[in-house]
């Protein structure tokens, strides 16, 4: 295992071209990688993963305009998919490129799985190689998937020729499959996607298609077997299951998000999701657990449905949002509540004649930049912050579901009679900030304007540059505000996918996020900027040297 500088993704990429393999981090779990051009190296990808013949990869590509370099014909529903998803954790299944896919890679079928991958370290390689890369998950075939460099070196050891450790995986479950080669989308896989975001772009939910022949990779009933036995009980079935279980000398593990209390004293707790979000995050981590513990018996009650599903338990039950809520004045900076609804905003500041709090949110804890700031400037007043980590990040996501998202929280913060909301959030901002102006009758604040406003200010030479999610960019909501100046200013946008999911893991300062930075920062570097706009309140909480 070797840590993913820059030097060593020039090493991997070479080792790809040569007909080897790579295992490397995606968002959702680690691939094993091989030139998808390359047959020879395909074939043994599937020898390596003892994987049957008929069964189709995927290929990740380094960018959604590659999409047509794979694909016969690519679909309108497929392409507004893709711009909606990609990077991330959504394989779109297409009519491969006569003389492009080799057969090895799709199982002698003519559709590809084609996705774009949203991890730096995995960016960051493809763009090296200039290819796109087989990988299927980094196990042997009918093993847990692997969320971490440590559990590819347990699976297959030697047997790959460079394991990229780039740290756990953020979102820890399989990409969402949808077949788009058809007359209309079918969902294959649930995964990383949810139903109610396919939905936002495609108008309903697609229709399952889930048994006959395997049109996709992951969808064989033994694909996320661990050698434990797992049975799906709900929450009031664990006591009498349990009992039963360990009566008849099974060894029985429990992962659960509420474990009971009066268990068997043999039966072994894996260490439960914090939340219904974290449950899908480390599940298959937890798999692995079972067997080390040398489990016969997992029993697993899942999370509520909310509409994505850990596919190794149930395709019914999926995460639900989660949140962090403060209350912060000067007195009492950063008191969080621990159920996921905001706490009391504190008593009256005698400072000011409303004495209603301020409601700031934002999609994750980005947004605490901004509270932060409004304490400096508005030391009397006290703010409610809302952010939404159960459901970060906004800026992956259409700008349908963001609205929703917005205005959820918003009749949430107005629940707490706030006198005034600041929307924190550059992707909420973009998608929804009109919108609830219209909407409610109380001031309504966002960051884009006063943004392009202070940088219009600082600049000497008016060349700014923009760095912002791809939602933000891609809304052109910067662009438009720098209009609105009477053209005072010359704006380049460049999306950074990848810095929010390192600032919310607290991952800053590794070697990733700097390979990422040089890569996604080239175009406003290349424009000779002397001002850059950080379009997203996650961006302050990089280290300054990355910043640099």
């Amino acid at each position: 295992m070797v840590q993913p500088s820059r030097r060593e993704i020039i090493r991997a990429a070479r080792i790809l071209r040569d007909g080897g393999l790579v295992a490397f981090p995606t968002e959702t779990v680690y691939g094993l990688g091989a030139d998808a051009s390359h047959e020879r190296a395909v074939r043994r990808l599937f020898t390596v993963k003892r994987r049957p013949l008929d069964h189709p990869v995927i290929v990740h590509i380094g960018r959604p305009g590659d999409l047509d370099l794979w694909a016969a014909e690519v679909p309108e529903a497929a392409r507004s998919l893709g711009e909606s998803f990609w990077p991330g954790p959504l394989t779109l299944v297409l009519r491969r490129r006569p003389g492009r896919v080799p057969d090895a890679v799709t199982g002698g079928r003519e559709t590809v799985g084609l996705r774009v991958p949203a991890h730096p370290v995995a960016s960051a390689l493809l763009a090296e190689h200039g290819g796109g890369l087989a990988a299927p998950s980094a196990n042997r075939f009918g093993r847990v998937s692997p969320t971490c460099a440590a559990d590819v070196a347990a699976d297959l050891g030697d047997d790959v020729d460079l394991i990229l450790d780039g740290g756990p995986c953020g979102v820890g479950v399989e990409s969402t499959i949808v077949d788009c080669s058809g007359a209309a989308p079918l969902m294959l896989r649930l995964g990383g996607v949810t139903e109610d975001d396919l939905a936002a772009v495609l108008g309903e939910v697609p229709e399952r298609l889930t048994q006959g022949q395997i049109a996709a990779p992951g969808t064989r009933r033994s694909h996320y077997s661990p050698q434990a036995r797992v049975v799906v009980c709900a929450e009031d079935e664990v006591l009498d299951l349990a009992a039963a279980l360990v009566a008849g000398g099974e060894a029985v593990g429990l992962l659960a998000p509420a474990p009971p209390a009066a268990l068997p004293a043999t039966v072994v707790l894996l260490g439960p999701p914090a939340d219904a979000r974290d449950y899908a995050h480390v599940l298959y981590a937890r798999l692995r657990e079972a067997d080390l513990e040398g489990l016969d018996v997992l029993l697993a009650v899942p999370p509520p449905r909310r509409g994505s599903a850990p596919p190794s338990l149930t395709a019914s039950a999926g995460p639900q949002p989660g949140s962090v809520s403060y209350a912060m004045n000067r007195a009492q900076h950063g008191d969080a509540a621990t159920d996921g609804s905001p706490v009391a905003a504190g008593p009256p500041n005698p400072g000011t004649d409303d004495h209603r709090p301020i409601g700031v949110f934002d999609s994750g804890l980005g947004g605490l930049t901004v509270a932060r700031a409004l304490l400096d400037l508005l030391p009397d007043e006290h703010l409610l912050y809302f952010g939404d980590t159960g459901r970060f990040p906004y800026g992956s996501k259409p700008p349908e579901v963001v609205l929703k998202f917005a205005l959820e929280i918003t009749d949430l913060l107005l629940e707490q009679d706030v006198k005034m909301i600041v929307v924190a959030c550059n992707s909420a901002a973009a998608a929804a900030l009109e919108h609830l102006r219209e909407r409610i009758d109380i001031p309504v604040v966002g960051v884009i304007e006063p943004g392009i406003r202070a940088a219009r200010t600082a600049t000497r030479t008016g060349r700014v540059g923009v760095i912002g999610t791809v939602g933000t960019i891609r809304s052109g909501s910067y662009q438009r505000a720098a209009a609105a100046l009477d053209g005072e200013i010359a704006l380049t946008c460049a999306a950074c996918p990848g810095f929010v999911e390192f600032v919310e893991a607290g991952d800053v300062e590794s070697e990733q996020v700097h390979i990422l930075a040089e890569r996604l920062l080239a175009p406003v570097i290349e424009a000779e900027v002397d001002t850059l706009v950080l379009g997203c309140t996650h961006y302050p909480l990089l280290a300054p040297r990355s910043a640099t």
